[in-house]
């Protein structure tokens, strides 16, 4: 496996996995109603373009098929997390979030946050993040639950 920056030319295949992902794993903690909102089926490119270029986005490959990605604000923030339906329970998100934290060490950032969905709480907590609250979060008008949870690296 290889981690490496985002590129622009990664865009379709990350909106695929992220699709893929939400609709076929996440989709176990959160309602159809809600995997829609959060995940549609046609996405807004361009915001998505402009999110993973303007963070330091990175992605995990294998055999060149992109299989994860995660990106981290400059201020801490951890806001993607995510691995392809097909490569769950491979060590993968692991890896990506050691890059994250090497990436915010070189960046002198010393506490990353991040909102974690009911099906990623866990995975954050076996790696040292810590609850700060749960959260009843509104994403185009549909509620959902989430936890703010926070690392000191």
């Amino acid at each position: 496996m290889i981690i490496r920056k985002y590129d622009k030319k990664d865009l379709e295949e990350i909106l695929q996995l992220f699709y893929n992902t939400v609709h076929n794993i996440n989709i176990k903690d959160y309602t159809l109603e809600q995997v829609n909102t959060w995940a549609p089926k046609i996405p807004e490119k361009k915001k998505w373009e402009k999110f993973l270029y303007g963070n330091k986005t990175f992605v995990a490959v294998i055999n060149q098929k992109i299989v994860g990605f995660s990106d981290l604000r400059e201020d801490g923030y951890l806001n993607t997390m995510y691995v392809s339906k097909n490569h769950q329970d491979q060590e993968i998100a692991t890896t990506l979030l050691r890059r994250i934290e090497q990436e915010a060490q070189n960046l002198n950032i010393s506490k990353l946050t991040t909102e974690a969905s009911i099906t990623a709480k866990d995975f954050f907590k076996k790696r040292g993040f810590n609850i700060v609250e749960k959260q009843n979060k509104k994403h185009n008008n549909m509620v959902f639950v989430n936890y703010i949870m926070e690392k000191n690296i």
